[in-house]
C-alpha cells in the first residue's frame, strides 16, 4: 500500500510540484490550500506524513498542529515543516511538534531524503 502525505501549502505553484515530485516517488499525495482544509484532509485520509507550512491562512501550521495534538489518532503523524522564514526555526518547529523542516526555496532531492527518513520508502 502506498504511503499517504498530506501537503499543506498556499502557495499553489509549490503544492503542486511538491505532489509531482512525490508522486513520481510512489506517494499518494493530497494538497490542501488552507489550514482548515489541511486539517480535513488530515482527519479524511490519515496520512503517514504531514508537510506543513508554516504561514497558512485561517489556521496558520502551527494552531493546526496544536490542533491534530487533541486528536489521539491524529497526533502521532509525523510533520514535515516549510517554511521560508529561519527566524527562530527550532522553536516553531517544536511549538509544531515537527519531527524536521524544510526552509523554503528548498531542493527537491532534499525533500525526498526528508520524507524518506520520517516514512520510510514507498
Amino acid at each position: 500500500m502506498r504511503k499517504r502525505i498530506v501537503v499543506v501549502e498556499d502557495e499553489a505553484d509549490v503544492a503542486k510540484m511538491i505532489k509531482f515530485v512525490l508522486e513520481k516517488k510512489g506517494f499518494e499525495v493530497f494538497i490542501a490550500s488552507d489550514g482548515l482544509k489541511g486539517y480535513e484532509s488530515v482527519r479524511d485520509n490519515l496520512p503517514d506524513l504531514i508537510l506543513l507550512d508554516l504561514c497558512l491562512p485561517g489556521l496558520n501550521g502551527i494552531e493546526l498542529s496544536q490542533k491534530l495534538n487533541q486528536e489521539q489518532k491524529l497526533k502521532s503523524i509525523p510533520i514535515l515543516l516549510l517554511t521560508a522564514s529561519a527566524d527562530n526555526i527550532n522553536k516553531k518547529a517544536q511549538e509544531s511538534r515537527a519531527s524536521d523542516f524544510l526552509l523554503k526555496p528548498f531542493d527537491y532531492l532534499e525533500l525526498i531524503k526528508k520524507v524518506k527518513s520520517l516514512v520510510g520508502d514507498n
